[in-house]
């Protein structure tokens, strides 16, 4: 028997409405806005490989070691210390060939923006921040010296954030949610540093 197509419109019609009413909570959970583009340079955040977290997800209260930058005082601390602003949670190491070029253009981010934004370094140190602390010394870089090592077990944040490699970033929100997250350097010097920024400072939803 051969339906004509007024027939088959008919029947399929509730059905397809019935899919989209179920799918509605899931499609009205809008991605974040990769496509923002800088107007001037064309620059986007696709472009620099910027991957939205969706939907968002509040921050662990996994410990790690901040280390002073001389001296041997240390403390225990965790992400949801430094919630009430923005932060910029970069994982580096020191035997990291690509993050040890980047962490200089992110300390000039860090001196330009560092009031804006807590940016928080962690480090995959296996010496016990040792490597960490003389690449700072040698490189006079400020900003906070953060060990991912607690009660001896080294790189524990890093796995319940399910970090891939070294360099990656991670953007959170001032409520303490994940926002979003690139694997690999960024120039925090140029467009893509002021672009992340703004992303950072943008209202809560």
């Amino acid at each position: 028997m051969r339906i004509n197509g007024f027939v088959l419109g008919l029947i399929c019609s509730p059905l397809l409405l019935l899919i989209y009413w179920l799918a509605g909570p899931w499609l009205s959970q809008a991605p974040e806005p990769a496509h923002v583009e800088d107007l001037q340079t064309g620059l986007t955040l696709f472009d620099i490989n910027y991957v939205p977290t969706n939907p968002r997800k509040a921050v662990p209260d996994t410990p790690f070691l901040w280390l002073a930058k001389e001296g041997t005082e240390k403390k225990v601390v965790d992400l949801k210390q430094s919630i009430g602003k923005p932060i910029l949670l970069h994982f580096w190491a020191p035997w990291c060939g690509t993050c040890i070029v980047e962490m200089p253009s992110l300390e000039v981010f860090a001196k330009k923006y560092g009031k804006d934004v807590t940016i928080l370094c962690i480090s995959n140190d296996h010496t016990g921040g040792e490597s960490s602390r003389d690449y700072y010394q040698h490189n006079n870089i400020q900003m906070s010296l953060n060990i991912d090592l607690h009660e001896g077990q080294s790189g524990r944040l890093a796995r319940v954030l399910g970090i891939q490699g070294f360099p990656t970033t991670i953007f959170i929100s001032a409520k303490g949610e994940e926002m979003g997250r690139i694997l690999g350097p960024v120039e925090w010097e140029g467009k893509a540093g002021e672009m992340l920024l703004n992303l950072l400072k943008a209202p809560v939803a």
